[in-house]
Parts: C-alpha cells; structure tokens; sequence
C-alpha cells in the first residue's frame, strides 16, 4: 500500500476540490444548503466553493488542511476548538449538527474528514485522523469529538477502530432534502 497523501494547509484555488469534498462527506446535504444561497446564476457547488475561498465562515479554506499527490487534492480535514457554546446554525439543515456540537464543547471538533473517492482505500482516512488526534492534543483539549450518519458504515467503523465511542444522537431534518439517515451520531475519544 503507497504511503498516504501529505497535508498541507488549504487554499483559496483549493475550493472547488474543497466544495466537491465537502459535498461527499455530506452525502449531498451541503449541495441543498448551497443551493439556497447560491447567487443568480451560480450552481450550488460553485457557491460552495465561493465560500469556502472566502477567509471566514463555517467552512472555510483557512480552517483546512487537503491532503495531496502534488497535483491534486485527494483529501480535507476540517477541525477547530470548540470554545463556548455554538453559534446558531445557519441553515435549519445545519441544527442537528449545532445540537451535536453543543454536547462537545471544550473538544477539538472535526468538522470534515473526507476523502475522494479515487483515493479511498489507501489509508489516507486512516493518516487524516491520527493528524485530527495531533491537532487536538496541541489544541490542549481534553478529547476529540466528531459527527457522522448513523448509516456512514465505513466511517464509523473507522472511527471506532480508533477509540471513539458513541455520545449522542440527534434525527436528521430532512426538509428538501432525501438523504438515507436517520440520525446524526456525536462520537468522542478521550486525549
């Protein structure tokens, strides 16, 4: 098996490849909520995409590392600090995952962990994760936290082979949107 993708942190060119990742890992919910925001014209991957070259915002370039052969992204992980209570979500779609979130504050949060389909199965999601564990400890948190589909099968099992465990679930909101879960899981490891 060939050596995992090295990270390094995102860029604003990185969006699309960002925007197409996110879209995965969200199993198309993020295509619903961009859709909403999208500007006359725009698709809702290209609004992704806007958003996320943007310097600020809930997915953010700044906040990413990708993961890469040298000519292409193959991978994101997304994560930050959970300090204070969440803000609101701002998307009804989203309040499930803020309902998540609130029950892990203090916790290094991974947002996204994803990888492109091409390159699954070659242990990037495996390296991802041990540099998501990395960054929590240097974050000074005592535990890492993270979010999945209760019907995300090769995630979870991923996600437990590595120590997490389930905390809580919250259903889905499934206005406009057809998604095959039912509930969001928070799963949490101890640091």
């Amino acid at each position: 098996m060939p050596a995992p993708a090295p990270l390094r942190p995102a860029t604003p060119d990185d969006a699309p490849a960002l925007a197409r990742l996110y879209a995965l890992a969200g199993f198309g919910l993020p295509l619903v909520v961009w859709a909403d925001w999208a500007r006359p014209g725009e698709t809702a991957l290209d609004c992704g995409a806007r958003l996320i070259a943007a310097s600020d915002g809930e997915f953010s370039h700044a906040q990413a590392l990708v993961a890469h052969d040298g000519a292409e992204v193959l991978g994101c992980l997304l994560g930050w600090r959970l300090e204070g209570p969440p803000a609101a979500p701002s998307h009804p779609l989203y309040a499930p995952h803020a309902e998540v979130a609130a029950l892990a504050e203090g916790a290094w949060y991974l947002d996204v962990l994803a990888v492109a389909e091409a390159a699954q199965g070659r242990g990037l999601g495996s390296a991802m994760l041990a540099r998501a564990e990395d960054l929590a400890r240097e974050s000074g948190a005592a535990e890492i936290a993270l979010d999945v589909a209760d019907a995300n099968a090769r995630a979870r099992s991923l996600y437990a082979r590595r120590g997490f465990v389930e905390r809580a679930r919250r259903p889905f909101v499934k206005t406009g949107w057809a998604g095959p879960w039912r509930d969001l899981i928070l799963m949490a490891k101890p640091l």
